[in-house]
């Protein structure tokens, strides 16, 4: 499963920043020895994998001739943090 997600600035459906999150799963023999003595033994581990993430550079050379710092790529990182930690705690709620 894969969702896009846009950054707008408000009242407009122009698109100025997006990032991918999909779901996808790691294999256990894959990851490092330290890594692998701090998990529970299962083959395979689901995590959530940020895909791609973009900035309109115009809209952000723009916004710096304002003086304005927009620091987007910032903001859609933080924003993508958010919604797995919000998936990550849906999907525990929904298995109990």
């Amino acid at each position: 499963m894969s969702t896009v997600f846009v950054l707008t600035e408000k009242g407009s459906t122009k698109v100025r920043g997006y990032y991918t999150l999909s779901s996808m799963s790691i294999k256990f023999d894959q990851l490092p020895k330290n890594v692998q003595k701090k998990l529970p033994r299962y083959p395979q581990a689901g995590a959530t994998l940020l895909g791609r993430l973009g900035v309109d550079e115009h809209y952000r050379n723009e916004l710096s001739k304002k003086k304005e710092n927009p620091r987007l790529g910032e903001l859609l990182l933080v924003d993508a943090q958010k919604n797995c930690w919000a998936f990550s705690n849906l999907v525990v709620l929904q298995s109990c």
